[in-house]
C-alpha cells in the first residue's frame, strides 16, 4: 500500500490535491496501480508519516499487535482506514498478481518434434502444386491418401530410407503428422506401401505437371536436356525379380545386385523423365528409345562420353537433334599455337579453346581449363610418383639380400606393376638379365614420348558436338551443367536415400526409386529458391541446419492435481530465420491448455 496525493482542477479553474490510498497489482501480466480508498483533500497526515501510516493499517489488517503513535491524527486516520476497508471487504492475503504461480523445479518437456524441415518442405511441395495433381487423379481421393503421399516425399527429404524407416520417423521424431492432419487418423504401415505403389503408377502424370509447375515457377524454356545413367544396389538375395541383375556397380558393391536408374534432366536440372531399369543393362543402348518421345521438341542433348557411342551419334542426327558430349578417345597434347578463343567464366576461371574440326553438323573442340590443369597436374604427379616408388623399390631390392632376383619373377612383377598403373604407357621398362645367373641384373626406365604428351594435355578434355554456330563460351557452358545431373545423382543417393534397397518384388523397387526423384524436386525447389539469395549449400547442410527447429510440448506444474501444457516452437536461429523469410515460411501458433490429473481411488 502507499498514499497518492492527485491533483485535479475545479470548475473556476482553482487547482486542488485530494489524496488516494493505492495498491500496486498486476493484472494481464503488466503491472498498474489500483485504488482502495479516496482519502479526499482534507488528509492531512504529514507526508513523512505516510509510509508509516500504511505499514500500520496492513499490520491491522494481519491482526498483529499495533501500539498507539505519538501524534492523535495518526491514530485517528488509522482507524478510519481500516474501518473503510472492512466495509469494502478488503482481503490482505488475495493475491495482487494475476499470473500463475507455477512450481519451476517440477517443469519438464514432455514431447519434441522436429518441424523446421517439415515447414519448409511442405511450401517447397505446395509451390510445386503437388497436392493440386493428387485431387485430379482417381488413387487420391481421399484426403489421408494424399497426405500420405506427402508424407512419404517430405519424408524422403528429411529422412531417407526405407517407408518402414520413413514410416517410423514420422511417428516417433516428426511433427509432420500433425501439420497434415494424420495424428488422429493413425494410419498404419500398408497404407504407406500402397500409397507409394500409386504414386509410381501414376509417374508420367506427376512429372509432367511438376515440370510444368517448375517451368512456370521459373521460367525457363525445355531447350537443352541432360541425360546419364547410375545404378544402385541391393543388399539382399536375388529372388524372381526382373530388375535385380549383377553389373558393373558405380560404388564398387561387386557382391550385391543391382537395379539401374535412367534420368533426363531439363535444362534448369528438374527431372524431366525416368525409368528403373535391370542392373545389367547396356548404358549406350537405352539411349534411342529413352530420347524417341522428344524429337518432336527438338532438344540439344548433353551427355557424358560413356553415351557418345558412333551408333548413338548417328541415330540423333537421323532423328535431327543436337547434341554436345565428351570425346570418347583419349585427350591429346594442346596444339602448338595460339588458342583461337579465350574467356573467364563468371567464377573466374580461365579457358582456353582450340577448332580441331569442323564440319556440316559435326564440330570438335579442345578445351584447357586453367583451375582443371592445376588439378590434373597434381592428380597426373601422384600417379607417375606412385609408379615410380614400385619400380625403385623393386629395382633396389635387386641389390639387397632376401629380396626379389630372380629374372622370370622379376618381369613377372613389372608386368603385375603395369596391370595396377594406367600410365605404364607413359614409360620405357626394361629388365636386364645376369648373363652368368639366372637373375635380374637391373631395372631401367625411363619417360618416353607420350610422357610429354600427356603432361601437356593435363586439364585439357575434347568436346563434339553438332552446333557449328555456337561461340566457343555457350559450348563450354552448356557442357559444364553437365555436373547438374552428376550432383542430382550424388543428391539421390546420399542425401534422399537411393541407396541401398530392402525390398525383392518390382513394384516395390520402382516406387522405392520414384519416391527419391519426388523428393529432389521439393530439394530442387528449395535449393533454387535460396540460389537466388547467394546461398549455395548442399540439402544436407540446410536440412542439418533446419532440424533444431522443434515444436516442444512443456508441462508447467501448478498444483498437485493441475498443470498448464504449452506447446510452442524453438527460437529461430539466424540461418533459419533466412530460409524461413526467403520460403515465406512462417511459425505455427503457441497454443496453451489446462490438464488435470486423474486422483486415483484407493
Amino acid at each position: 500500500m502507499f498514499i497518492q496525493p492527485r491533483k485535479y482542477t475545479t470548475k473556476n479553474k482553482k487547482i486542488n490535491i485530494s489524496y488516494g490510498l493505492c495498491q500496486s497489482v498486476r493484472e494481464n501480466g503488466m503491472p498498474r496501480q489500483k485504488t482502495l480508498l479516496n482519502l479526499g483533500r482534507n488528509f492531512d497526515v504529514p507526508k513523512s508519516q505516510w509510509k508509516d501510516l500504511t505499514h500500520s493499517v496492513v499490520s491491522v489488517l494481519k491482526k498483529q499487535l499495533v501500539f498507539p503513535f505519538h501524534d492523535e491524527r495518526f491514530n485517528i486516520w488509522r482507524d478510519y482506514i481500516v474501518q473503510r476497508l472492512k466495509e469494502i471487504n478488503y482481503d490482505i492475503y488475495a493475491p495482487r498478481d494475476d499470473r500463475e504461480l507455477i512450481d519451476v523445479k517440477n517443469i519438464k518437456v514432455v514431447k519434441t518434434r522436429t518441424i523446421g524441415g517439415e515447414r519448409v518442405s511442405l511450401e517447397a511441395l505446395r509451390v510445386l502444386g503437388f497436392e493440386g495433381l493428387l485431387e485430379a487423379m482417381d488413387r487420391f481421393g481421399k484426403p489421408e491418401h494424399r497426405a500420405i503421399a506427402i508424407a512419404l516425399v517430405i519424408g524422403r527429404m528429411l529422412s531417407p530410407g526405407s517407408e518402414l524407416s520413413t514410416y517410423d520417423w514420422l511417428r516417433r521424431k516428426s511433427g509432420l503428422w500433425a501439420l497434415l492432419g494424420l495424428a488422429e487418423t493413425e494410419p498404419c504401415l500398408q497404407d504407406f506401401y500402397r500409397v507409394g505403389d500409386w504414386l509410381y503408377e501414376g509417374r508420367e502424370y506427376l512429372m509432367d505437371g511438376l515440370l510444368g509447375q517448375a517451368q512456370q515457377l521459373f521460367g525457363f524454356r525445355p531447350s537443352i536436356v541432360f541425360y546419364d545413367l547410375s545404378n544402385t544396389y541391393y543388399t539382399g538375395r536375388i529372388g524372381s525379380s526382373e530388375l535385380l541383375r549383377y553389373g558393373r556397380s558405380k560404388e564398387k558393391q561387386k557382391h550385391c545386385p543391382l537395379v539401374t536408374l535412367a534420368l533426363l534432366l531439363d535444362g534448369s536440372g528438374f527431372p524431366r523423365e525416368v525409368r528403373i531399369l535391370p542392373g545389367n543393362v547396356s548404358e549406350p543402348a537405352t539411349l534411342e528409345w529413352f530420347v524417341a518421345g522428344y524429337a518432336k521438341d527438338r532438344p540439344t542433348i548433353i551427355m557424358d562420353a560413356g553415351m557418345a557411342t558412333k551408333k548413338n551419334l548417328t541415330y540423333l542426327a537421323s532423328k535431327g537433334l543436337d547434341w554436345v558430349s565428351l570425346e570418347r578417345t583419349l585427350c591429346p597434347a594442346v596444339p602448338d599455337r595460339k588458342p583461337d578463343a579465350s574467356f573467364v567464366t563468371a567464377t573466374g576461371n580461365e579457358h582456353e579453346v582450340w577448332e580441331l574440326e569442323r564440319k556440316a553438323r559435326r564440330r570438335q573442340v579442345q578445351v584447357v581449363s586453367k583451375a582443371r590443369k592445376v588439378i590434373g597436374d597434381r592428380i597426373l604427379k601422384r600417379r607417375r610418383d606412385k609408379l615410380e616408388q614400385e619400380l625403385s623399390r623393386l629395382a633396389e631390392g635387386l641389390q639387397k639380400p632376401g629380396r626379389l632376383k630372380n629374372y622370370d619373377k622379376v618381369v613377372e612383377k613389372v608386368g603385375r606393376i603395369k596391370e595396377k598403373h594406367l600410365l605404364h604407357y607413359q614409360y620405357d621398362i626394361e629388365v636386364i638379365e645376369d648373363e652368368d645367373t639366372s637373375n635380374a641384373k637391373s631395372l631401367h626406365w625411363s619417360h618416353n614420348k607420350h610422357y610429354q604428351e600427356a603432361s601437356k594435355a593435363s586439364g585439357s578434355y575434347i568436346l563434339t558436338t553438332s552446333h557449328t554456330d555456337w561461340q566457343a563460351e555457350e559450348l563450354v557452358g552448356k557442357y559444364h551443367q553437365l555436373g547438374d545431373i552428376e550432383r542430382t545423382f550424388r543428391s539421390l543417393k546420399s542425401e534422399l536415400g537411393l541407396r541401398p534397397i530392402y525390398h525383392q518384388k518390382d513394384d516395390r523397387i520402382e516406387a522405392h526409386l520414384f519416391l527419391s526423384v519426388l523428393a529432389y524436386y521439393g530439394v530442387h525447389v528449395i535449393r533454387t529458391k535460396l540460389k537466388e539469395a547467394q546461398i549455395d549449400d548442399s540439402w544436407d547442410t540446410i536440412r542439418s541446419e533446419l532440424s533444431t527447429w522443434m515444436r516442444q510440448t512443456s508441462e508447467l506444474p501448478k498444483t498437485k492435481e493441475q498443470s498448464i501444457m504449452i506447446e510452442k516452437e524453438t527460437r529461430w536461429t539466424d540461418y533459419q530465420k533466412e530460409v524461413a523469410g526467403l520460403l515465406r515460411v512462417k511459425k505455427g501458433p503457441c497454443r496453451q491448455w489446462r490438464k488435470n490429473k486423474m486422483k486415483t481411488k484407493v
